[in-house]
């Protein structure tokens, strides 16, 4: 089996959750004001995820896209924007992932 292969879907599926987190962080999040409206503005997303993750050949893009985006969206009780923070959050989980990609494809 070609393990390198998975690795790089996990990659691209952690690279779609990070860019939809930050996405969702700074451009929704800061206009939610309820819970209600945050279950409201959360379900697509989730249920894209969801739905990637129901088909077996993408499964494992559909794991690291909820691990990128749930790690990275910052569900707080309250919401204090710190952009640097949160890019920096978001390249360290893109360069592990990418770690395990160059050490996968090396051994």
């Amino acid at each position: 089996p070609r393990g390198d292969r998975a690795v790089v879907k996990f990659l691209c599926g952690a690279t779609a959750g990070v860019v939809a987190a930050l996405l969702y962080a700074y451009a929704i999040l800061p206009r939610v004001s309820d819970p209600v409206v945050l279950a409201i503005t959360t379900a697509p997303i989730l249920l894209v995820i969801g739905s990637v993750l129901a088909r077996p050949a993408t499964a494992i893009q559909g794991v690291s896209a909820s691990v990128g985006f749930l790690s990275e969206a910052g569900f707080f009780s309250g919401y204090t924007p710190n952009f640097a923070a949160s890019v920096n959050d978001s390249l360290a989980l893109l360069v592990g992932v990418g770690g395990s990609v160059t050490l996968v494809s090396l051994f």
